[in-house]
């Protein structure tokens, strides 16, 4: 990452978590992607999750891609898939909490990007698993397809 894009990104988080936070969120990430964290680490570093679902409320993915007509007319054409993530209710068929992965095409070859507004912070938060995966990954190249089996494999629950 150049400077320029690591300044940006550390300003968009700054605004998100404030400043006063920054410090232990930096040292957070850097002990994550040189160690695997248990669930507990994780709540010693973030706190217990704000979050709270209930018994209709599952952890799952839906991808949004070219299978889906209305792609061409939502995402910027260099897009593959879009990956929501969240906190999803099966009563009402909605997300109590959700954010965005994205595969992308940039200079010619795949990257992945994490969108997440704030609501969707806390599920975010709610899933060290998938935080992990995602450290793991690193910019390792994955097809879409692998990508959703690792999601299943970490027990997200794949929404047609």
């Amino acid at each position: 990452m150049n400077k320029l894009a690591l300044r940006y990104t550390l300003n968009q988080l700054a605004k998100l978590v404030g400043k006063e936070n920054l410090p232990k969120i930096i040292s957070f990430w850097n002990g994550l992607i040189n160690k695997e964290m248990s669930r507990e680490e994780y709540k010693d570093i973030i706190g217990e999750p704000t979050l709270s679902p209930d018994a209709d409320i599952t952890k799952g993915f839906f991808i949004f891609d070219k299978t889906n007509a209305d792609f061409q007319f939502i995402e910027k054409p260099d897009t593959k898939a879009v990956f929501h993530i969240g906190h999803f209710d099966r009563v009402k068929s909605g997300t109590i909490g959700e954010f965005t992965y994205k595969f992308e095409m940039l200079n010619g070859k795949i990257v992945r990007r994490l969108y997440m507004y704030d609501d969707g912070a806390a599920s975010f938060a709610d899933m060290p698993e998938l935080i992990q995966y995602l450290a793991e990954l690193g910019t390792k190249e994955i097809s879409v397809e692998d990508f959703k089996e690792g999601l299943i494999n970490l027990g997200l629950t794949f929404n047609k």
